[in-house]
């Protein structure tokens, strides 16, 4: 509904308007997405992110800065929504790599 408004009042005052919509922004030093994933991979008991049902896209924080860069600079961008994310989902296994740990995918039972 905001894009939806958003768009017509754009039109209405006749001036370019794009929507970006990131998935979950992560990067060095990112409280939620970073540093709290990081200190639940740090501990001995094994991490299990959700029921294993759920969906994440995340996006690195540089990713993102060059998605609005570019959705700012070229001339296809208005009148458009973009949902970004990055092409790969690194989770726990990033996680794990970054604290010198191996990780494995456990199959939700």
């Amino acid at each position: 509904m905001a894009e939806e408004r958003g768009f017509a009042l754009a039109a209405k005052l006749g001036v370019e308007f794009t929507v970006v919509q990131p998935g979950m922004v992560y990067g060095p030093n990112s409280p939620t997405w970073t540093l709290g994933a990081l200190a639940k991979v740090q501990g001995r008991r094994p991490v299990i992110f959700g029921d294993g049902r759920g969906h994440a896209f995340p996006t690195f924080i540089d990713n993102l800065v060059d998605a609005l860069l570019l959705a700012g600079s070229s001339p296809k961008a208005p009148g458009q929504a973009f949902n970004i994310c990055d092409p790969e989902i690194p989770m726990a296994d990033s996680y794990g790599r970054m604290v010198g740990r191996s990780s494995r995918v456990v199959a939700p039972v």
